[in-house]
């Protein structure tokens, strides 16, 4: 799955009406939420906003009050294109004065769009998943002893009555996990997280 590294940012002009492309990485609805209120607070004096996102592999449309299929849809097709996940796709619009038609609009939509993809740089969307290992103090080994059986990494560690260790890895096995902690250990219930790791530059 492929998402949105660095986000990329676009300027075109067509008949005095500006159109700034815009792309962001999201992760969630929240982000999503969070992005359009950016927008319209940097942005507050445009005339229209209109965005595609797609998240989990659903693509979502918003013209924003521009003509139906002129905006938000060309831009959900760009994604779709790109085979993008986890990105966010907007561009702001200032009216110039004069009506561009459904056809024009929707080419300089379109171009702004590609242009930012064009500006952006892309990686694999990769998921963890965080959890809980806690055990007796006198074992403490027994936790960097399950990271090398398992791959997983420690991100926190708390010494106290017991040990209590945070650890991430990619794929989350309850059974497998169990079978490499005795049974004076007790292992937590995933949260999983998703982030984008670039791609590499070398050929």
């Amino acid at each position: 799955m492929t998402g949105i590294d660095q986000g990329g940012h676009s300027e075109i002009t067509c008949e005095r009406s500006r159109f700034i492309g815009l792309v962001f990485p999201i992760m969630s609805l929240e982000d999503v939420r969070s992005i359009k209120r950016k927008l319209k607070q940097d942005y507050y004096d445009a005339s229209h906003i209109p965005a595609a996102y797609v998240i989990d592999g659903q693509t979502h449309l918003d013209d924003d009050g521009e003509p139906q299929g002129t905006a938000g849809a060309p831009l959900g097709i760009l994604l779709r294109q790109a085979n993008l996940d986890l990105a966010y796709l907007a561009v702001v619009r200032y009216f110039g004065g004069r009506k561009l038609g459904t056809k024009r609009l929707r080419e300089a939509f379109r171009a702004a769009g590609v242009q930012a993809l064009a500006a952006a740089s892309f990686g694999e969307v990769v998921s963890e998943s965080e959890f809980d290992i806690e055990g007796p103090l006198e074992e403490m080994g027994i936790v960097h002893r399950f990271c090398m059986e398992t791959g997983a990494r420690i991100v926190n560690i708390h010494y106290n009555k017991t040990i209590n260790a945070t650890l991430l890895a990619p794929d989350y096995d309850q059974d497998r996990y169990r079978s490499h902690l005795p049974e004076t250990w007790t292992l937590g219930l995933p949260t999983v997280h998703r982030r984008v790791v670039a791609h590499s530059s070398k050929e």
